[in-house]
């Protein structure tokens, strides 16, 4: 974050359901082998001073792929506030703007599940996530 301001200012520039599938030929709605995997991944475009933070669900019963739903929300930080991330030949995004951005992703991945499968014989929610304990360094950009 700007070190003299110990804040980032940016705006959100695109977003929205990247991907969704739902294999009804694999869901069993009697079954109790559901396993429901999330996580959050980071893109970035230097260049454009862009940070895309993307979040997934995928649920699985009996190894088989029953969803699949991927939410992006793209970022693009001001020029001051990303200049304040250069050290060196590298860009460094604070561990605490990952985070925030990361939870909007999550946020929006919530969303997204219950609007797509409201009409769906599946209903599943995303259990709580702490990404303070997941996302615990910053993410380091080399520039060339």
């Amino acid at each position: 974050m700007d070190k003299d301001m110990n804040q980032a200012f940016f705006k959100i520039v695109g977003g929205g359901i990247t991907q969704f599938a739902f294999f009804e030929e694999n869901y069993n709605s009697f079954s109790e082998e559901n396993q429901l995997d999330s996580s959050v991944s980071f893109t970035v475009e230097a260049h454009k001073r862009i940070i895309k933070a993307s979040a997934i669900a995928n649920l699985h019963q009996s190894n088989m792929p029953v969803l699949k739903c991927v939410v992006d929300l793209v970022f693009q930080i001001k020029n001051d506030s990303w200049d304040s991330f250069a050290e060196k030949n590298n860009i460094v995004i604070p561990q605490e703007l990952l985070v925030y951005f990361g939870s909007k992703a999550v946020g929006a991945l919530r969303g997204a599940l219950f609007a797509k499968l409201e009409q769906m014989p599946i209903h599943i929610v995303l259990p709580l996530v702490n990404l303070n304990e997941i996302i615990t360094e910053p993410m380091v950009v080399e520039m060339k």
